[in-house]
């Protein structure tokens, strides 16, 4: 969980300024920070969300080769787990984007739009 956050926390700040002429020019035409922070903050969220369902699969996966090999060793797939492990995610991946998207709703816009 520490390694996606890292992962998403740089992704961001990485995004945040190759972007920030498109944030200036969004500022520039009447979006608000929070505005910014929202837009920001639902890219960490689909990021991290996207992560937990492939880390989802792959377990699965592996959970039933593992049953091929070992018949048996139950697998036996629970709603529950898969909710609670992307409720998960979108805790990490909102906790995770804050900081980037808070720079991001920061910046100025003439100041974005001169950036290059």
């Amino acid at each position: 969980m520490l390694v996606g956050a890292v992962g998403i926390i740089t992704i961001l700040t990485i995004t945040v300024t190759e972007r920030s002429q498109e944030i200036g020019l969004l500022r520039a035409l009447g979006f608000s920070s929070t505005h910014i922070r929202y837009f920001f903050l639902g890219e960490a969220i689909i990021i991290a969300l996207t992560s937990g369902i492939l880390g989802y699969i792959a377990s699965m996966t592996l959970l039933f080769i593992a049953q091929l090999v070992m018949p048996t060793m139950p697998v036996v797939f629970e709603p529950v787990v898969l909710i609670i492990a992307l409720a998960i995610s979108i805790i990490i991946g909102a906790l995770a984007g804050w900081q980037p998207a808070s720079k991001a709703a920061k910046l100025e816009p003439v100041l974005a739009l001169r950036a290059e």
